[in-house]
């Protein structure tokens, strides 16, 4: 899940697609909020530092080109986030600037935003789907798939029998796949 199918990203090259960049902005915005609040920013600062982010990509997607040997789109969000990370960081702790507090806190912190950027993207694409299943289908997905509960407790918190569980994963996991499919590729 390394690299962002190139569809969105160059239906928001046109800013009069709306709907490319409420897309756009749904599920990017979150993201970048989240890894911010984990890296240890306030609700607010998170908030400011993933406004700004999308601010700069709304300016810079318009001259956007995609070119897979120039890195990945997922990369460049890292890098841009981490970056206003610092810099609000910085600006808020002139203390920590002096020390090795903040070069600590700069260090690259990968896992989080790998298991960030793929719980966003399960979590985006779930939300685009889901009105295509019962509601009893997805709670049984969420509980077995997502929140890992055994069959029987999901049967019994849903009245449903373990055959249904089993199909509602196999269901919702395989449009869930071209779902992300057209996000990031082939992950699931």
């Amino acid at each position: 899940m390394d690299e962002t199918r190139p569809s969105l990203l160059i239906r928001v090259k046109k800013r009069d697609d709306e709907t490319a960049w409420r897309e756009f902005y749904h599920l990017y915005a979150p993201l970048l909020d989240r890894y911010a609040r984990k890296r240890g920013l306030s609700k607010e600062e998170a908030d400011d530092v993933a406004q700004e982010c999308m601010n700069i990509l709304v300016k810079k997607m318009k001259g956007f080109e995609y070119a897979r040997g120039k890195g990945t789109f997922k990369g460049y969000l890292y890098r841009l986030v981490c970056n206003h990370i610092a810099d609000r960081m910085r600006k808020n702790t002139p203390r920590q600037a002096a020390s090795g507090e903040l070069r600590r806190l700069e260090a690259k912190d990968d896992h989080h935003w790998e298991q960030l950027w793929l719980k966003q993207h399960l979590s985006f694409c779930l939300a685009n789907i889901q009105d295509e299943f019962s509601e009893t289908t997805v709670a049984a997905f969420k509980l077995y798939a997502l929140r890992e509960w055994s069959v029987e407790k999901v049967c019994e918190s849903l009245g449903v029998t373990a055959n249904q569980v089993y199909l509602a994963k196999s269901r919702v996991t395989r449009r869930l796949r071209k779902e992300l499919s057209e996000y990031v590729g082939d992950v699931l």
